[in-house]
């Protein structure tokens, strides 16, 4: 299972703020990996260099475990991506 909730806003005519919340929970399966679940929190700010180019920067903290406790899936993640349109 997983769910996702993101909600958008624009401010002015070029910057966006997006905050992210998402669960993801996958069960056991047969070749013996337990049950695992993770929760992000996370947010993208991004704005527009142009009409067609964009610059964004994505942060997002995790929580979580996989194989039912055996593996820790915790930690931050930062992303910084340029768009460009052709």
């Amino acid at each position: 299972m997983f769910v996702n909730l993101t909600v958008g806003r624009y401010f002015g005519s070029s910057w966006f703020f997006s905050p992210t919340l998402s669960y993801l929970n996958i069960d056991s399966n047969e070749d013996q990996l337990g049950k695992s679940n993770m929760i992000k929190i996370g947010a993208t700010i991004s704005n527009s260099l142009g009409e067609k180019t964009k610059i964004a920067l994505r942060i997002n903290s995790m929580s979580g475990e996989a194989d039912a406790g055996n593996l820790d899936l915790s930690g931050f993640q930062l992303s910084l991506s340029l768009l460009n349109q052709f």
